[in-house]
């Protein structure tokens, strides 16, 4: 009779006939006893039935506990290891992993003999799912390839085909992509016909292996194969479909395709369940603009992702992501927001190392054969060398950030001390002119009144300079954020600035040699060249001996161009050099002997950093000045003014 009954039940499973498994099953059991073999077998057929129609696993967890006394005390070993397997199952869907590899621990041990071998593999392979799901990839390898080792050993060909997709699975994961293909490969080559749709997934696979390794040849054959049988996709096979696309486009380096396939597969994560997936495919697309030094799309990516509060926590703790915040932060220059998040990823980096040394030690007291252990001793050295690498990447970068901080502080501070000046240098004059004003009426004598209304007017003349001096500073500043990048011809930009200053030029009798080419271009912000060639040229004239020269030269190099400006005045000692770019010497800029050497310069200084070039300044007492500026024929792109 069991044979039959069970039999007949199975049959009513293999049909999805949820009623008359029902049925059936409702009419055989009442005339069981608790105590039987066969009100056993009808048990334990039941929970299949609630694998397939219920999905309520803490309900069929309960009713395990309840049936596990009845199953020790009546059942035979292999129904035992029927109940432990389905326990073990349970137990993995409600994610208490742990729990259910004790459960299949205690099953093996009814597996002593060969006559069990089929399920001792059955037994491994699930041991692989768990420890897959729990992120054990070298742990869960163990187990598929020692049941792949049984299935070879006894040719019984127990899940063969799940064994060798898994573990080209995992070997893929651990970028292990040779060996993630050998097993894909021989998977193809020994499918049965009944697993037809299986040959799906490992197309997919076998695109992305392919793709790792170059071999781009092979990977269009996968996708002509894929693509044959396209009509017959379910929604996860499309998925599937779009995201091993997405790794091939981005392997091949056609990044927008790349781009293209992954936003498709984000069009379909939509809700709570996705918000994971959404952060690591956002990821890539974010790191993919990042290649592609298209700023703009990349923000948004940040942005998207922060936006996104289903997916806050997960975001916080996806180290990719948070290495995305870290470039994106240090593009626009806010070195306290990168610094943060790099630290972060450092402590995200240490919590792993320090999971991966305890799993380590745990490992050597298990029984691995040898073969196991020694993937799994490579697997672990080399994680420990990535972990030690990256730790190294981590320190130079956080170090990078930290450096950046600092000048952005230096930064901060010439910010502070020009306020400063305009509080000091401005107040002074106007507080004398209000002053001698007040004490005007006091003077009868003429002549006094005189000498008061002249240092007024002095004072008012000094005001009124330093005033026009911190303005255009603020307006050049302005107008170079808003220009363009463009081609320019400097030997142009100069004549329009000689020009300009055609009537000092002409009350000095200074000339101006303009010995640039017309050929020579720089890629830069129009702006930002002529606003410091202005100021050169223009305290050339200021300090240029009457009846002089200016010279202006260049100096053409494989990938930059030097252009100088030299003037026959009276020079500049060695700590006025020293002093010339430096902002705390400028404290009385505007009222003292420095006549006026302070901002402009630090105004060209700044411009030319910003334009990843150089400034530098030589120059002897009674013999003149030359001021040297460089800069890139093409700058990169992501240091532009901001």
């Amino acid at each position: 009779m069991n044979n039959d009954f069970v039999g007949e039940l199975n049959n009513y499973l293999k049909a999805r006939d949820k009623d008359n498994f029902l049925k059936r099953y409702n009419e055989i059991i009442k005339d069981l006893s608790p105590n039987s073999a066969e009100y056993v077998d009808l048990k334990l057929v039941r929970i299949t039935y609630e694998f397939l129609f219920v999905g309520d696993f803490e309900k069929m967890f309960a009713d395990i506990n309840k049936l596990e006394p009845l199953i020790f005390a009546n059942a035979s070993d292999i129904n035992k290891i029927k109940f432990l397997v389905n326990k073990g199952i349970v137990l993995g869907r409600l994610k208490r992993f742990d729990e259910a590899i004790a459960v299949y621990n205690q099953s093996l041990e009814y597996c002593d003999n060969d006559d069990m071998v089929i399920y001792k593999i059955d037994i491994l392979t699930n041991m692989g799912v768990i420890f897959f799901r729990k992120s054990e990839p070298n742990k869960s390898l163990k187990y598929y390839l020692k049941a792949y080792d049984l299935n070879k050993k006894f040719n019984c060909q127990i899940k063969v085909t799940t064994i060798l997709v898994n573990i080209g699975v995992i070997y893929l994961n651990l970028a292990e992509y040779d060996k993630a293909i050998y097993y894909f490969e021989l998977c193809l080559k020994t499918i049965p016909s009944s697993r037809e749709y299986t040959k799906l997934s490992i197309f997919f696979n076998l695109i992305i292996s392919y793709s790792f390794v170059g071999d781009y040849e092979s990977s269009n054959k996968m996708i002509e194969l894929s693509q044959a049988i396209s009509s017959d996709f379910s929604q996860n096979d499309e998925l599937s479909f779009h995201k091993a696309l997405a790794i091939y486009y981005s392997n091949k380096k056609e990044l927008t395709n790349a781009i293209e396939e992954y936003n498709i597969v984000l069009s379909r994560l939509k809700g709570i369940a996705y918000a994971k997936e959404r952060v690591i495919y956002r990821t890539e697309i974010g790191l993919l603009y990042l290649e592609m030094q298209n700023y703009d799309e990349y923000s948004k990516i940040i942005e998207s992702i922060d936006s996104d509060a289903q997916l806050e926590n997960f975001a916080t703790e996806n180290s990719e992501f948070l290495s995305l915040k870290v470039s994106y932060y240090s593009y626009v220059k806010d070195f306290e927001k990168a610094l943060k998040y790099s630290q972060l990823i450092n402590g995200i980096k240490t919590k792993e190392h320090i999971a991966l040394e305890k799993q380590y030690n745990h490992d050597l007291t298990l029984p691995i054969d040898p073969q196991c252990k020694n993937i799994s001793l490579d697997a672990y050295d080399e994680k420990i060398s990535e972990l030690e690498n990256t730790n190294k990447e981590l320190i130079e970068k956080e170090k990078l950030l930290i450096e950046s901080l600092n000048e952005l502080r230096k930064e901060a501070n010439v910010r502070e001390k020009l306020i400063s000046i305009i509080s000091h240098d401005l107040r002074a004059p106007l507080g004398n002119i209000i002053l001698l004003l007040e004490m005007l009426e006091d003077f009868k004598d003429e002549n006094e009144r005189k000498e008061i209304v002249a240092e007024v007017i002095e004072g008012m003349k000094q005001a009124f300079s330093l005033t026009n001096e911190l303005v255009d500073w603020a307006k050049e500043i302005i107008a170079v954020k808003q220009s363009s990048l463009s081609y320019l011809n400097v030997r142009d930009i100069l004549l329009d600035i000689e020009q300009l200053f055609k009537q000092q030029l002409q009350a000095k009798n200074i000339v101006i040699i303009n010995n640039l080419s017309t050929e020579e271009l720089i890629f830069s912000h129009k702006a930002s060249i002529k606003t410091c060639f202005r100021n050169i040229v223009q305290n050339a004239i200021k300090y240029s001996e009457p009846y002089s020269r200016i010279e202006v030269n260049q100096e053409v190099n494989s990938d930059s161009v030097t252009y100088s400006v030299k003037d026959y005045g009276k020079g500049l000692t060695t700590e006025e050099l020293k002093g010339l770019f430096d902002v705390s010497k400028i404290s009385t800029l505007g009222t003292s002997a420095e006549e006026g050497i302070g901002i402009g310069l630090l105004l060209v200084k700044e411009l030319i950093v910003k334009s990843e070039g150089s400034i530098k300044c030589t120059s002897n007492i009674g013999e003149g000045t030359t001021f040297s500026m460089t800069f890139p024929i093409e700058p990169n792109l992501t240091h532009i003014i901001q």
